[in-house]
């Protein structure tokens, strides 16, 4: 038979492709990434706190080499509002 040219109803949604992430699994993936990179922050900060004589300028590098390598802080990133 040939295409009458109407759809049925579940043909009139889109189905979205089986690999792109859902908005709402983004979201939670990039919360999860800034969770994991806010304690490892923490973390740091907590152990330089228990060294015996922290130095400044070690506590601070140590601190800004931890918060680059963990992807913090997150408008590093590439921003989905921004199309870049």
């Amino acid at each position: 038979m040939a295409a009458s040219g109407r759809q049925g109803p579940g043909a009139a949604v889109p189905e979205a492709s089986a690999g792109a992430p859902k908005a709402g699994e983004t979201a939670a993936a990039r919360l999860k990434e800034r969770i994991y990179a806010t304690i490892t922050i923490t973390a740091v900060v907590v152990a330089l706190s228990e060294t015996a004589h922290p130095e400044h300028l070690e506590s601070a590098l140590t601190v800004a080499v931890t918060a680059l390598g963990s992807g913090w802080p997150p408008s590093s990133r590439t921003s989905s509002r921004t199309g870049r």
